[in-house]
């Protein structure tokens, strides 16, 4: 199974009447869950247009995670603080 931002950048290529159309076919069904190449090389043939299967990955997102990732933690390890230096008798 391709993973989910991937399946929707295949899936938003194909406006609704080609994905009707598509639907159709039995095994574009069965290949999309398991292989979208194979699934491309389908729709390319029913659709008479050249379908993408792969995506370039988002780099800059990546680095946006594991930073707000750190800064929660390091907020998360100063509240922590606070409350054991409040409570400390």
């Amino acid at each position: 199974m391709p993973d989910d931002q991937t399946y929707k950048q295949f899936v938003a290529q194909f406006n609704l009447s080609e994905w009707k159309r598509l639907c159709k076919h039995r095994l574009f069904l069965h290949f999309l869950k398991m292989d979208l190449k194979t699934a491309a090389s389908i729709a390319s043939e029913a659709l008479d247009r050249p379908v993408a299967y792969t995506f370039p990955k988002p780099i800059k997102a990546a680095k946006k995670q594991s930073a707000t990732s750190k800064s929660t933690s390091s907020t998360g390890r100063v509240k922590s603080l606070r409350n054991h230096r409040r409570f400390r008798l």
